[in-house]
C-alpha cells in the first residue's frame, strides 16, 4: 500500500490496518515502541528515516515514498482451504463489528463481493432494519460481558441479502482470539429451501388431517420391533382421544380393542409381517367413555429404504354408522320374516331381465322349501306353479311390466312332496 506525504487523509484507513503499537529500531539502534498517535506524528512530519521493524512480520516503512508493506503471519493452509471451500457462509468481525472475513459462500448467499464488505459494519449489510436495534444491543452486551444469547448456539434467524430480500438462515456465533485480539465468527447456512419443504410438508399434513377427518379415516405405522410409532390426528379422535395426548404403542392400541377382537387383530398383523401380504379386518374398539365403535383396519408391509427393515403402515376407518345400518336392516329382516311367518305371507323380487333375485324365508316355506336352499329363478318358480295356472301367472306379470300396473291373481302351487296349495 502506498501513501505519499500529501495523502495524509488516508491515515484513518491506514491506522486501522496497522498492528498498534509497533516495536521498531530508531537510527541509533535503540528499540522504540510507537503508538498510533506517535506513528501518525512521524508520518505527517515526513521523517527522513523512521527505521526498520524488528520483525518483518509486522511492518516496513520506506522514507522515500512512504511505502508501507504489511506482512501477515503464516497462514494455516488447512484452515484457509476449509474457509474457502465451505458451503456455509463464514463471516468474521472485529470488536467494532466491522467485517474482517468474507468467504466465497458469503458472496453467493448474500450477493456482496468480498471487496464490498471488508471494513464495513456487519449490521449495515446483512441485518434487516427491524432487527438492527436488537443486534446492536446484543453486540454491545457481548463486548461488555463476553456473553450472549446466540453465542455457541444453533439459531434460526432472518437475514438480508444485497437485493434487500429477507430469507431464513441457520446461525452459529463463535468468539475466537487471534493475536491477542477477540474476533467473532459467524457460520451461516441458507435454509430457504428447507423451510419451503417444511412448509409444504406441514401444509400436506394439514390437508391430510382434514381429509381424514371428513372421511373418518385414521392412519398408523409400526416400525422397529413392530412397535407403533405414529398415529394420525384422526386415529386419536376415532379412539376418543385428544391428538398427541398419549404416546403411540402397540400395547395401548390393543387395550382399546374389544377384548374378543384382540386376537383377530394380532393374528392379522402377524400373518402380514410373516407373509408380506396386506390385511383387512373389521373389529370393535372401546373408547374411554365406554362407547363401542366398529372400525375397518387395513395394513400392508413395506421395506424402509433407509434401514432396509420391515415396517407396517395401515389405516383405520370408522364404519360404526354402516354397521348400525346393517344391524338395523338385519333386525328389520328378522321382524319381516317373523311377520310373514305369522301371516303366511312371502315376498319375492324380479330385476334385470325380469329374473327373480329374491325370495323371503316365508316364500321358501310356503313352497315347501328350506330358506336359502335353492337360488331364486323365474324358471324354478314357474315349475312350482300348477301346470294349468302357469300361463295365467306369466300373463299377469307381462301385463304389469308393460302397463306399469299392479296385479293380483289366485293360483295353485305344487310343493316337493306333491301337496297342492292355493296362493
Amino acid at each position: 500500500m502506498k501513501a505519499t506525504e500529501n495523502k495524509t487523509s488516508q491515515w484513518a484507513i491506514l491506522c486501522d490496518e496497522i498492528p498498534i503499537p509497533i516495536t521498531m529500531l530508531n537510527k541509533n539502534g535503540r528499540i522504540v515502541r510507537l503508538n498510533k498517535a506517535a506513528l501518525k506524528l512521524k508520518f505527517n512530519k515526513k521523517y527522513s528515516q523512521i527505521g526498520q521493524p524488528i520483525s518483518k512480520k509486522e511492518i516496513q516503512i520506506n522514507h522515500r515514498d512512504y511505502t508501507i508493506n504489511f506482512y501477515n503471519p503464516p497462514v494455516n493452509t488447512t484452515q484457509s482451504t476449509l474457509t474457502q471451500s465451505s458451503l456455509d457462509a463464514i463471516i468474521g468481525i472485529d470488536q467494532k463489528g466491522k467485517i474482517t472475513c468474507w468467504n466465497p459462500a458469503s458472496e453467493k448467499i448474500f450477493g456482496w463481493k468480498k471487496k464490498e464488505t471488508l471494513g464495513k459494519p456487519l449490521s449495515s449489510l446483512i441485518v434487516p432494519e427491524k432487527y438492527k436495534k436488537a443486534h446492536r444491543k446484543g453486540f454491545r452486551q457481548f463486548r461488555e460481558t463476553r456473553k450472549g444469547k446466540l453465542v455457541n448456539k444453533l439459531t434460526e434467524i432472518v437475514a438480508l441479502n444485497k437485493k434487500g430480500e429477507e430469507f431464513p438462515v441457520e446461525l452459529t456465533i463463535t468468539p475466537v482470539k487471534e493475536n491477542g485480539k477477540l474476533m467473532i465468527y459467524s457460520f451461516i447456512r441458507d435454509i430457504t429451501k428447507r423451510k419451503k419443504a417444511e412448509e409444504k410438508l406441514l401444509q400436506s399434513e394439514i390437508y391430510l388431517n382434514k381429509a381424514q377427518a371428513v372421511a373418518s379415516i385414521g392412519s398408523w405405522e409400526m416400525s422397529g420391533k413392530f412397535q407403533e410409532t405414529y398415529w394420525s390426528d384422526e386415529f386419536y379422535m376415532i379412539h376418543g382421544l385428544k391428538p398427541g395426548s398419549v404416546k403411540p404403542s402397540t400395547k395401548l392400541r390393543l387395550s382399546m380393542v374389544y377384548p374378543s377382537d384382540r386376537a383377530k387383530l394380532q393374528t392379522a398383523i402377524d400373518n402380514a409381517v410373516r407373509e408380506g401380504k396386506p390385511f383387512s379386518i373389521e373389529k370393535r374398539i372401546v373408547r374411554p367413555d365406554g362407547e363401542i365403535r366398529w372400525v375397518l383396519s387395513q395394513g400392508e408391509v413395506s421395506i424402509d429404504p433407509v434401514t432396509e427393515k420391515k415396517k407396517v403402515f395401515g389405516t383405520i376407518l370408522d364404519i360404526t354408522k354402516r354397521k348400525k345400518a346393517e344391524e338395523k336392516l338385519l333386525q328389520n329382516e328378522i321382524y319381516l320374516n317373523k311377520a310373514q311367518a305369522v301371516a303366511s305371507i312371502g315376498s319375492w323380487e324380479m330385476s334385470g331381465k325380469f329374473q327373480e333375485t329374491h325370495w323371503s324365508d316365508e316364500f321358501y316355506r310356503i313352497h315347501g322349501l328350506k330358506p336359502g336352499s335353492v337360488k331364486p329363478s323365474t324358471k324354478l318358480r314357474l315349475s312350482m306353479v300348477y301346470p294349468s295356472d302357469r300361463a295365467k301367472l306369466q300373463t299377469a306379470i307381462d301385463n304389469a311390466v308393460r302397463e306399469g300396473k299392479p296385479f293380483s291373481i289366485e293360483k295353485r302351487i305344487v310343493r316337493p312332496d306333491g301337496e297342492i296349495r292355493w296362493v
